[in-house]
């Protein structure tokens, strides 16, 4: 229990040093919409940017339990946290990956719950995918998204 209440604090002070990230939000849609990560609502995701993070990941996600979501008052059960410096350097194949790697972690539910790395879905190539996609996508839908 004490390790949900710092896991939800720390989780609220990202909060408060990030910034919405509509960009990894268009990028996720692409990727929902192309079949990817078919299972994802992404009414329920929250993407944020992180500047000065202390983490060495691209990117990671959190899961709102269902407590949590009752005293925030939100329907957002899951914040994907892209870190500004690493992920923004990232080539567009990359971002992808990244996204779609973190949007596996979401299972069927969408209730808040997390998929470890050890789970059956982790065994498709999430790599794999992802250069599926962004060789089918190159050029055309991704430019769009790459802020200027």
């Amino acid at each position: 229990m004490l390790r949900k209440l710092i896991a939800c604090l720390s989780l609220i002070l990202v909060m408060t040093n990030s910034l919405d990230a509509p960009d990894v939000e268009a990028l996720a849609k692409l990727i929902v919409d192309e079949g990817v990560v078919q299972h994802v609502d992404l009414n329920r995701v929250r993407f944020i940017r992180s500047f000065n993070a202390r983490f060495r990941s691209y990117a990671r996600i959190f899961g709102l339990s269902r407590p949590i979501r009752e005293a925030l008052k939100t329907n957002v059960c899951y914040v994907v946290e892209v870190n500004a410096e690493l992920f923004d350097g990232l080539p567009s194949a990359e971002k992808i990956r990244v996204v779609i790697h973190e949007l596996t972690h979401i299972p069927n539910g969408c209730n808040g719950s997390l998929r470890s790395h050890r789970s059956r879905s982790f065994r498709t190539n999430t790599h794999r995918k992802a250069r599926v996609l962004a060789v089918k996508l190159e050029g055309s839908k991704l430019d769009d998204l790459n802020p200027a």
